[in-house]
């Protein structure tokens, strides 16, 4: 089960207003060749302007735009940057022990990766290729023993991180990426050699980085099924339920170390919808999509700011009591761009294709060619989701001529009992399990499915009830609601329509003791 293609999908309403609002900032000055290319260059060469790379490519493509100016001068331009190896930054020892330097190169492999998938430029491919070979390939004997204390250590010659304990673990999504457009053997085995050494670590112990935890979890969970390897599944399973467990805060965002819950990081927010998505696909248990929707609506889109950039913020929780949130502040030197990544793939998961099934796991507007064995289709989807539960499909076009099922999630809050189904205004029985709702039809032009739920409104446990005993969230749907007062006696608003670009503003309290009855304007 694979989503549709950008080239496939037009985005509208939300997820199209929002990443508008990003590409738009991510051609501002600060993301502009002569800044963008010297922002933390001597520290994280080639993080920052990987991270630009990555942002525009997959906004651009998700948006059908063409490439912006920066992101075309960026490409013409980004060999200055490179080392006679063609990696960013000074040449490094034979070992290329370098924590920073590895970590930084995610981005820029992860960029590339994107711009050659978009572009086929063999410029591109190139250069993501000489980064594979002389930076990715030789760091592998370094790898096997990083952080330990030993003989081989000392010989590496390891220069660590000193803030961000397990940041070298970022390269994984890059690694993983880049294997897929250039399976290089040796790289392979850097992969397998850094899974490896990742199942060693005691991640809550040394206070590692979720960011570059997430980060590696993806690229784990890439590389199961890339290889096929079932142990790589099930730590990537493990690793985000410990994430889950204790790093995730009460408005699905996270602490940015283990143990240390000081702020909270966009650019992890983001890795854990990616994950959490995914998780879903290639697993189909449901929990976790639920996880993907409570991540969006309450921890990504909120935290984007009115310029379009995205940043850090409060962890909410694990007090007890009331908690309150607010505006982030914008990190634009990594988290603005990774949020273009964090919309792109909101708009690229609204359909998945499995032969003859095109499964739904969340609702937008939008019009999408589906690409079936026997034909496309072209289907508009109208909806009030999140707020609501409507959703409108009608076939504009369609060339297939057998039967097709379309599954529809349904998450814990849509009561069950209100679900109706209609095909051309006439009721229709759908199929319920396993979290969805399905129906078969050959989907011919005019035609037009309607799904209609209700939404349980009120009081939910905390994610974390055993840190915060007695507390609940107020709750519409999948969005966490907040009061203007401390005391709660206000209306409950969704934090998404305060903390939101065009919201209303303010600082949400979004964590309630327990009382002998819901906070005002929740029944």
């Amino acid at each position: 089960m694979k989503p549709i293609a950008f080239e496939d999908l037009t985005p509208g309403g939300l997820l199209k207003d929002r990443a508008e609002l990003a590409l738009r900032h991510l051609q501002e000055p600060y993301f502009q060749w002569e800044s963008i290319s010297q922002v933390n260059f001597e520290p994280f060469p080639g993080d920052a302007v990987g991270r630009a790379i990555n942002g525009l490519t997959l906004l651009s493509r998700a948006l059908h735009r063409p490439a912006p100016a920066n992101l075309r001068e960026i490409m013409t331009r980004l060999g200055t940057l490179a080392n006679e190896d063609g990696y960013l930054g000074p040449k490094l020892p034979e070992a290329r022990a370098n924590e920073d330097v590895l970590a930084a190169h995610n981005g820029y492999a992860c960029g590339l990766a994107e711009y050659v998938l978009w572009t086929a430029d063999p410029a591109a491919r190139e250069a993501l290729h000489r980064v594979v070979e002389n930076l990715f390939v030789p760091v592998r004997d370094a790898i096997a023993c990083y952080r330990e204390d030993s003989q081989a250590a000392v010989e590496a010659n390891w220069r660590l991180s000193t803030l961000d304990v397990g940041q070298l673990f970022l390269a994984m999504d890059g690694m993983t990426r880049a294997y897929e457009l250039a399976p290089v053997p040796g790289l392979k085995a850097t992969i397998e050699t850094a899974i490896a050494r990742y199942h060693t670590l005691d991640l809550v112990g040394i206070g590692a980085q979720t960011h570059a935890m997430l980060s590696c979890t993806i690229g784990i969970l890439r590389w199961h099924e890339l290889q096929g390897r079932a142990e790589d599944l099930a730590f990537a399973e493990a690793l985000y339920g410990q994430y889950r467990a204790l790093a995730m805060t009460e408005t699905y965002e996270n602490y940015n170390w283990f143990n240390r819950p000081e702020w909270t990081e966009a650019c992890a927010v983001i890795d854990s919808f990616i994950l959490a998505v995914n998780l879903w696909r290639v697993t189909g248990k449901a929990g976790y999509l639920e996880d993907a929707h409570l991540i969006l609506f309450n921890g990504l889109l909120p935290g984007q700011l009115p310029n379009g950039g995205f940043g850090t913020g409060p962890c909410v929780g694990p007090a007890t009591g009331v908690c309150q949130t607010k505006v982030h502040t914008e990190a634009p030197f990594c988290c603005s761009m990774r949020g273009g990544e964090g919309l792109a793939r909101a708009i690229q998961f609204t359909y998945f294709l499995d032969r003859d099934t095109v499964v739904l796991p969340f609702y937008t507007d939008n019009t999408a060619v589906l690409r079936f064995p026997d034909g496309p289709c072209t289907i508009r989807q109208q909806t009030d989701y999140p707020h609501g539960g409507r959703v409108r499909l009608e076939v504009l076009d369609s060339r297939v001529q057998t039967e097709k099922t379309l599954r529809f999630f349904l998450p814990p809050w849509a009561l069950r009992h209100s679900l109706q189904v209609r095909v051309n205004g006439a009721k229709t029985e759908p199929r319920v399990a396993d979290s969805f709702a399905e129906i078969s039809l050959r989907p011919a032009a005019g035609t037009v499915i309607e799904i209609v739920f209700q939404q349980e409104r009120g009081p939910r446990a905390t994610l974390h009830p055993e840190q915060a005993p007695g507390a609940f969230r107020c709750f519409a749907g999948p969005l966490l609601l907040g009061s203007p007062t401390e005391n709660a006696d206000g209306p409950l608003v969704p934090i998404l329509d305060l903390l939101a670009p065009d919201g209303r503003g303010g600082e949400p309290c979004v964590l309630f003791q327990k009382h002998n009855q819901p906070p005002a304007g929740i029944a």
